[in-house]
């Protein structure tokens, strides 16, 4: 348990994206003449000290009020840890490529899934670095009577992104389910280490005769545009803008109907997406989703790990620092915009928070009349059915278009096993299956508005 509470500490300032290999045109590295492919090395390796040798004179300023090439050392620990742990045993490293001048790409290989080293090197040595999850080729086959039809989403003046839209031989084409991911970017299937849970969704969803689309998320297609927008990054960005071009897409192709389905984050912000969309959403569906902040909600993952640690002063270390990451994420509203731009607050742009809050859901939920469907799985360590499903019942408590449903045993991916046994294995490693009965309550929600 120790360990997992470093690594909630310190991975929480490690952007973690994912890209698609497909998207990009590259060449191969000259690797004597380019510190990448050692740099990639150094961190699958372990050697924390070979790679943070070669960072560049500003890069190693920036670690430096951290803790140096220490602190860097403890990332990198707690990084493979939890890499491993949600993708299974390192396997091998891949040719490294680049994709853009001064942009370099070396993959890895896990058990379960990959990752991606990014870095750019400049005259002086790697002066930035990303690492970024990749999903293995999916194998699974698509079910008889099922049809995957590719389209592509995106907001006006926006690079595409690559999604499809399931759909069965039998469908009317009538009515349509939008799929939105949570925190973190995510390709259309929504991995988590073997588990494919947009695809599950969307699939079951088709055979009762619902189309669902489902699409990548821009920070998974085009992960440098999130690098060069740093901390500017918004929500609107990452999440709300490109939901609205979906419906915008379905609406265009004839669907009278079209649902909005968001998980985690995506469910939070399903309200703002639907006021956004003026109109084109006919219902909304939040799994897992919450009106509360999310900075609040990582004080609550932060301190059920800390509260099963070893009494100590680490421990005591761990609950001032959240408890100052709390206060901090109450200031908000009193920084200014340059202020909130070099804040960071649980290891998220402090810019980015606001984006979220500024949004205030829950008012926004109180003023839609359209079908809402909340849902959540009481095993859930992640979103609270207490505290996050229970204040959507209690916030709309009244409101005729507003139904909740909980599911006992099921966690935050609406999947058996569910209740937290102390670190998040059960959550990626284990093979899982989107409960059925949350397939039939989501179709039943769908075909009824």
């Amino acid at each position: 348990m120790q360990k997992n509470n470093v690594k909630i500490m310190a991975v929480s300032a490690v952007v973690i994206v994912i890209c698609l290999l497909a998207s990009w045109q590259y060449t191969s590295v000259d690797e004597d003449s380019d510190d990448s492919r050692p740099f990639a090395e150094g961190l699958i390796g372990g050697d924390a000290a070979a790679a943070y040798e070669l960072f560049a004179p500003e890069l190693k300023a920036a670690y430096e009020p951290l803790g140096g090439a220490e602190y860097f050392g403890v990332l990198l620990s707690t990084l493979q840890y939890s890499t491993e742990l949600q993708y299974g045993p390192y396997v091998s490293i891949g040719e490294t490529y680049s994709p853009e001048n001064g942009i370099s790409c070396t993959p890895m290989t896990y058990t379960y899934s990959g990752a991606l080293v990014w870095t750019h090197t400049g005259d002086d040595g790697v002066d930035a670095f990303y690492i970024t999850p990749r999903e293995l080729p999916n194998g699974n086959a698509v079910p008889e009577g099922i049809v995957e039809t590719p389209v592509q989403v995106g907001a006006d003046g926006m690079k595409p992104l690559d999604g499809v839209i399931s759909s069965s031989g039998t469908s009317d084409h009538r009515v349509a389910a939008v799929l939105v991911s949570g925190s973190g970017p995510q390709g259309m299937d929504c991995v988590f280490g073997d588990n494919r849970i947009f695809q599950q969704i969307a699939w079951g969803l088709a055979q009762q005769g619902v189309d669902v689309l489902r699409y990548d998320d821009r920070t998974y297609a085009y992960p440098w545009d999130s690098v060069e927008l740093g901390n500017s990054l918004d929500i609107g960005y990452e999440t709300v803008d490109d939901a609205v071009s979906a419906a915008a897409l379905l609406k265009g192709m004839g669907y009278e109907k079209v649902i909005l389905i968001g998980h985690s984050l995506g469910g939070m912000m399903a309200p703002a997406i639907v006021q956004e969309s003026d109109g084109l959403y006919d219902g909304m569906v939040s799994l897992a989703g919450s009106p509360r902040s999310l900075a609040e909600i990582s004080y609550d993952q932060n301190m059920l790990l800390i509260e099963a640690m070893p009494d100590g002063e680490l421990k005591d270390q761990s609950i001032q620092y959240v408890e100052a990451q709390l206060a901090l994420a109450g200031s908000l509203d009193s920084m200014t915009e340059e202020q909130l731009l070099t804040t960071t607050v649980f290891g998220m742009s402090a810019y980015y928070l606001k984006s979220i809050d500024d949004y205030a859901v829950a008012d926004i939920a109180l003023g839609l009349d359209i079908p809402m469907l909340f849902m959540q799985g009481m095993s859930d360590w992640q979103v609270s059915y207490e505290r996050d499903h229970g204040a959507w019942m209690d916030i709309l408590d009244g409101k005729d278009n507003v139904r909740g449903v909980m599911y006992a045993g099921l966690n935050h991916l609406f999947c058996s096993p569910g209740q937290y046994d102390g670190d998040s294995s059960d959550y990626y490693l284990t093979q899982m299956t989107v409960n059925p009965t949350v397939i039939d309550d989501l179709a039943g929600f769908v075909l009824s508005v």
